[in-house]
């Protein structure tokens, strides 16, 4: 598995960085900053799609609700993409096994624009994905 998710990630990084050559200089790229990606001016028209990687939270050994706040404490930063088995929290390295929520907030133009998608890559155990409170997908039992 961590094959495929690293071939995924050269290949992507490929195709952004050839789709995003000519724009560079006008649309730095964003990166995630304690768990916000601030995209209210990124040009999507020209600028195309946009990786979410940087700082995300992280709540080890819990499933964090929608509904929760976002201060709930135990929260801790980690980079995305990231393996599992290289997240350190507190100094120490994740068990093989276990399980943990990982929180973004995406801050868009307003008004947002239309047809916007979220791409996942594979990952290899179950999981609910939310948007803005609403569960839009679930894999397995988490």
């Amino acid at each position: 598995m961590g094959r495929l998710i690293i071939v995924f990630q050269i290949l992507i990084w490929s195709w952004t960085s050839i789709g995003l050559a000519d724009n560079q200089l006008e649309q730095p790229r964003t990166k995630a900053i304690k768990g916000i990606v601030d995209l209210s001016s990124y040009d999507f028209s020209r600028s195309g799609p946009i990786a979410l990687d940087g700082q995300w939270f992280f709540h080890k050994s819990k499933f964090i609700s929608p509904e929760q706040p976002e201060s709930v404490d135990g929260k801790e930063l980690v980079k995305v993409p990231s393996a599992w088995r290289r997240l350190i929290i507190n100094g120490t390295a994740l068990e093989p096994q276990g399980y943990g929520s990982y929180q973004l907030k995406i801050l868009l133009p307003n008004p947002a624009p239309q047809g916007l998608a979220l791409k996942t890559p594979l990952i290899g155990s179950g999981y609910r994905l939310y948007l803005n409170g609403r569960k839009i997908t679930q894999v397995g039992t988490p």
